[in-house]
Order: C-alpha cells, then sequence, then structure tokens
C-alpha cells in the first residue's frame, strides 16, 4: 500500500502556512511512498511550475494558484497537480492515478486537483478557466 510519508506531509503543511520558503512542492512515487522531491523558489510563477513538467515522469505538485474570481476579488487557492504525461508508462501513468486519492487525503487543504498530461493542460488560462467554472468563490 502506498502511503504519503510523514515528512512530505509535515512540509506540505509548514509550505500551506507560509512557514517554509518554496513557491510550489514536487510529490513522486518511489519505493511504495509518495515523498517530496523538490522545492520551487519563493515566488516562482505558475510558469515556472508548468515547466517542471517537461519530462516523461508522473509526479504531483502544489501550488498556491492566484487569480480573480468570477467578481473580479482577488483569490488563491491551494491546487494539486497530477502530472502524468502521455509518454510516461501505462504502469507509472495508472500508479499515479490509482493514489491521487490518497495524496488529496493526505494534503489537508487542497482546494482544487488538475490533472495535466501535456504541456497544453497546464497552460494558466486553462487551469484559471477550470478553476473558475467549478470553484465557487
Amino acid at each position: 500500500m502506498i502511503v504519503v510519508t510523514s515528512q512530505a506531509i509535515k512540509v506540505f503543511h509548514e509550505w500551506n502556512l507560509d512557514q517554509v520558503d518554496a513557491g510550489y512542492l514536487i510529490f513522486q512515487i518511489i519505493n511504495e511512498e509518495i515523498v517530496l522531491t523538490k522545492m520551487g523558489p519563493k515566488g516562482a510563477p505558475w510558469e515556472a511550475l508548468a515547466h517542471e513538467f517537461q519530462t516523461d515522469e508522473s509526479a504531483y505538485a502544489t501550488y498556491h494558484f492566484h487569480h480573480h474570481n468570477k467578481n473580479g476579488e482577488e483569490r488563491c487557492k491551494t491546487i494539486l497537480v497530477r502530472w502524468a504525461p502521455m509518454t510516461a508508462t501505462v504502469q507509472q501513468r495508472m500508479q499515479y492515478s490509482m493514489h491521487s486519492k490518497t495524496i488529496r487525503a493526505a494534503l489537508t487543504g487542497v482546494g482544487f486537483v488538475i490533472q495535466a498530461c501535456d504541456a497544453g493542460d497546464l497552460e494558466r488560462d486553462v487551469i484559471l478557466e477550470k478553476l473558475l467554472r467549478n470553484v465557487s468563490d
């Protein structure tokens, strides 16, 4: 059974409270555990995180997505990205899909989940459209 490591959960919660100097967090499944593998620079734009996913390896990531809601009010939503590119192995894509609920449950405070399989799925406008369509705030 794959679990999220306690260290990954601890860093996420500290990051979510702005106690960790990072702009985003990247997690991967390694040796039957979901582990924190990278912390992006503080203040990194969305495009910096999207650039991280130019590989054939699947991963999860969290990001504080700043945007304006339909009323023009500034908002910030913590999102979880499941990156499973079409170039990854079928086994890896299935593994990351199967354990999306595990990481979502462990990372309390995630407000929205994005599933992405190519660069187009990670464009800021695409994310914003999905967010505004599915989140009422």
